[in-house]
């Protein structure tokens, strides 16, 4: 199976972290991240100490798939670029209840 094989009834999602350096891959997606986002250098993470500083992670996945309500750690760093499809983003207000459980 391939993320062009994923439907809503049978849907495929792969998360990768370290693709972009550990992959044949990742130059490609590496090329394909930059085309998109070399406006915005320097890349500051650079700077940080390699035992702290983020990895890249590739999210693949096709027509159907879904992410469980989750909240992201404070200190993850993250972009989103969706090359085809569309990716829909729900954001939930705060309320003193949930802040309580945080």
């Amino acid at each position: 199976n391939t993320v062009n094989t994923s439907t809503h009834t049978s849907p495929i999602f792969c998360f990768a972290e370290g693709l972009l350096s550990d992959s044949p891959l990742g130059s490609d997606l590496t090329s394909i991240r930059d085309t998109f986002f070399s406006p915005f250098d320097p890349d500051w993470f650079q700077s940080f100490p390699s035992s702290i500083r983020p990895t890249d992670c590739v999210v693949l996945s096709g027509a159907g798939s879904t992410s469980t309500l989750h909240r992201d750690p404070f200190e993850w760093t993250g972009t989103s670029l969706c090359l085809s499809g569309e990716k829909t983003w729900r954001f939930i207000k705060s309320t003193p209840a949930i802040e309580s459980t945080l």
